[in-house]
Formats: C-alpha cells, sequence, structure tokens
C-alpha cells in the first residue's frame, strides 16, 4: 500500500481563463517556475516536505503500531496535506507583478475598463495602486479562487 498526495485528473480548473487546466499543471507551474521570469518559482511543495519530512516520519510510525497500515497511511494523507495548504499560504515572495494582479481584479468584476471614461479609469487606477501596492487580498500569490490549496487530497492506493 502507498499514499499519494497532491492534485489528481479530476482536479481541474473550470472557465475561459483556465482552460479546463490541470490543478496539479497549475501548482507545478508554480512550484518551479515557468520561462525566463514569466512566471518565476513559487515553492511550497519542497518547503513543506524539507519542513515537516521528520513529523510525517513521526506519525506515521506512531499510527502504524495500531497494526493498521490503511488507517496510518490515511492519517499521514491527511497530516501531509494540511502542511502543503499551510505552505501555500505561507507564500508570499515573490510579491505578484502589477499586472497579474491587474488581471486577477478584471477577472472578477473588480473594475471593467469599458465603463470607465479616460479621466475615471485614471482616478480608478490611483485607487487600485494603492490597493495593489499593500501586497494583501487580491496581490496574494498562489491563491486567486483558492481551487488550488482547497483541491489538495490524498489516496491510498492497494499494491
Amino acid at each position: 500500500m502507498s499514499v499519494k498526495v497532491g492534485w489528481f485528473p479530476q482536479a481541474r480548473y473550470k472557465g475561459d481563463d483556465n482552460k479546463n487546466s490541470s490543478v496539479a499543471m497549475v501548482a507545478c507551474t508554480q512550484e518551479f517556475g515557468y520561462g525566463k521570469g514569466n512566471i518565476p518559482p513559487r515553492p511550497f511543495m519542497r518547503p513543506a516536505a524539507q519542513n515537516h519530512a521528520e513529523d510525517w516520519a513521526e506519525k506515521f510510525s506512531q499510527d502504524i503500531k495500531t497494526g493498521d497500515l490503511k488507517y496510518a497511511l490515511n492519517n499521514l494523507g491527511f497530516m501531509v496535506e494540511g502542511d502543503i495548504r499551510k505552505s501555500i499560504s505561507e507564500v508570499w515572495e515573490p510579491p505578484l507583478k502589477r499586472e497579474t494582479i491587474y488581471a486577477r481584479l478584471r477577472k472578477h468584476g473588480w473594475f471593467n475598463r469599458e465603463k470607465f471614461s479616460a479621466r475615471q479609469r485614471k482616478n480608478h487606477h490611483k485607487k487600485l495602486d494603492k490597493m495593489v501596492g499593500s501586497q494583501e487580498g487580491i496581490a496574494k500569490p498562489l491563491i486567486d479562487t483558492g481551487y488550488m490549496i482547497a483541491s489538495v487530497t490524498h489516496e491510498v492506493e492497494h499494491g
């Protein structure tokens, strides 16, 4: 038996922006980056493993003493899921590019360029620049819709 933790084929983003993308592929792109600086690496899986490997081993060795391998692997899977979620939530560097933040804002309907005059758009952008500069909420790397952090899961497989 074994346990796998991560994103499985059924975890897919829906909608026009993501074109039914695999969450696993998006997570991998975020972990390692893509292109020459287009998407910088924002590791969360490797730090989770480095920071918690001993805890995972200890938890498994305690749970295996019950004699129930499936129980021990399930508990380990839940623990690893939680540590990955925590690791995702702790990533703030490198910060999102301004263009990425504006794309998020447009995607979530925070503003619609077509309905503003040039003057209104300029004033609106000043307000948004203040908000974007704060690196809060919409500017949090790795969490846009929340689907990646919510869909990390585990499976216990029988060998």
